[in-house]
């Protein structure tokens, strides 16, 4: 997990990162030795204008360290997710930024192991030969329950 300082070093990182891409079109270099940002960890950002998503994009598995991750995160949310405009300078000052870091993946038994609002599911159905069904689920805080189609 994430001390508070290192989350307010992610957040200014995402930030800055941004804003100085939509400025002026190149991502800042940022070097740390913060142990919890230099860790390979899977991670979601998404970026909000008020209550309105202007972008998301995750990576399950880590492919390098979360500080390298989160400033391609941040600036793939803000651009190149196909379902919104891309975000335009203008909006850096109304925009909040959502850093979910997560935590290694573990096998569970039963539902009742799941906290809303606090995990998220990796759902796998089925096995043949190296190949498995898989999605993911975000379970939003404001929910109570666990859709039923991830329920066995």
């Amino acid at each position: 997990m994430l001390d508070d300082s290192e989350k307010q070093k992610l957040l200014n990182l995402a930030r800055i990162t941004l804003k100085t891409y939509l400025e002026g079109g190149k991502a800042p270099a940022y070097h740390t030795s913060c142990a919890g940002l230099i860790e390979r960890k899977g991670a979601f950002v998404s970026l909000h204008n008020g209550d309105e998503l202007r972008g998301c994009i995750g990576q399950l598995y880590p492919t390098g360290s979360s500080t390298g991750w989160f400033s391609i995160g941040v600036l793939s949310a803000a651009t190149e997710d196909t379902r919104f405009v891309p975000v335009h300078e203008d909006e850096i000052a109304d925009l909040s930024i959502e850093i979910s870091v997560l935590s290694p993946f573990r096998r569970i038994r039963d539902p009742e192991e799941i906290e809303v609002g606090k995990h998220g599911l990796y759902i796998v159905q089925g096995h043949f030969g190296d190949c498995s069904c898989a999605g993911g689920c975000r379970i939003p805080v404001g929910s109570n329950r666990i859709p039923s189609a991830y329920l066995p």
